[in-house]
C-alpha cells in the first residue's frame, strides 16, 4: 500500500519538481534545508541559547530516527536540486529512538551549545512528547523550504503530500508549529489549534495543532 501511495504521488505531482522518499544518504540535504529553515527558529533558539543549532540538530534526529521510519521525504526540481523536506512519523512508529541514538543526538546538541543547552532540549523533548495525542495519527516532525525557493508553492506540495498520506493511513494528523506566521499555511490543509502552551522554564510559545481524519472514498491499490 505504501509503495503504490508513493509511487501516485511522483506521477502525478510533476512541477515544480518531483517528490522523493528521503533515505540515510540525504541527511547531509536534509540537515542544510531544515538548518536554513530552522536557523532562527524561536524554540530551537531558546533551547540552544544562540543561533544556528537546528542543522545539527536535524542532521542528528534524521540520521538516528527519521531516516528508519522511512516516509519523510523530499523535493527535487528540474536542476536535480533538493528544495524542500519534511520529517513524518507514521501511526505505529516509535518516537523514542535507542539508547545509542538518544547519546548520538544528544552529544549533537552538547558539542554545539553545551550542557544548558542539553538540559534545556531535554526538558522541551519531554513537554513536546507529553503532549502528543493518545490517538493514531501522522506526525510532521519538520517542514523546511530553501530561501532561494519560497513563495513558489513548493511548502504546499510538501502539504499537501503529508495530509494525503494521513488521509491514506485514515488518521489524523498533529504537528507543533513554532512560529505564528505559518499558522495560515497550516490552516489551509486542515489543521486546526489544539491550544496555545508555553515551553518549560519560559520558553516561546508553541501552537499544538491536529487535522481531523478526513473522510476519503476507499483507495484502489490493485495497480501499486
Amino acid at each position: 500500500m505504501e509503495d503504490g501511495f508513493q509511487n501516485r504521488l511522483l506521477i502525478n505531482m510533476a512541477h515544480p519538481g518531483i517528490i522523493i522518499k528521503a533515505s540515510l544518504a540525504d541527511t547531509s540535504v536534509i540537515a542544510d534545508i531544515l538548518g536554513e529553515a530552522f536557523y532562527n527558529d524561536p524554540i530551537v533558539c531558546y533551547a540552544a541559547g544562540r543561533p544556528g543549532l537546528a542543522r545539527h540538530l536535524f542532521a542528528a534526529e534524521f540520521r538516528h530516527l527519521y531516516a528508519r521510519l522511512g516516509c519523510s521525504f523530499y523535493i527535487r526540481n528540474e536542476q536535480e536540486q533538493m528544495i524542500g523536506c519534511a520529517l513524518w512519523a507514521k501511526p505505529g512508529q516509535r518516537l523514542d529512538p535507542s539508547l545509542l541514538a538518544q547519546l548520538n543526538i544528544a552529544w549533537a546538541v552538547f558539542k554545539f551549545a553545551g550542557l544548558g543547552a542539553l538540559q534545556r532540549g531535554l526538558a522541551l523533548d519531554a513537554f513536546l512528547k507529553g503532549n502528543h495525542p493518545q490517538e493514531p495519527h501522522c506526525y510532521l516532525h519538520a517542514i523546511g523550504v530553501k530561501s532561494t525557493c519560497r513563495g513558489q508553492g513548493v511548502g504546499s506540495r510538501l502539504m499537501a503530500h503529508g495530509v494525503k498520506m494521513a488521509d491514506h493511513e485514515q488518521v489524523p494528523a498533529y504537528l507543533e508549529n513554532s512560529n505564528e506566521l505559518n499558522l495560515p499555511l497550516y490552516q489551509k490543509y486542515g489543521f486546526e489549534v489544539i491550544e496555545k502552551k508555553n515551553t518549560p522554564n519560559g520558553g516561546p510559545p508553541i501552537w499544538l495543532m491536529r487535522r481531523p481524519l478526513q473522510v476519503t472514498n476507499p483507495v484502489n491499490n490493485t495497480a501499486s
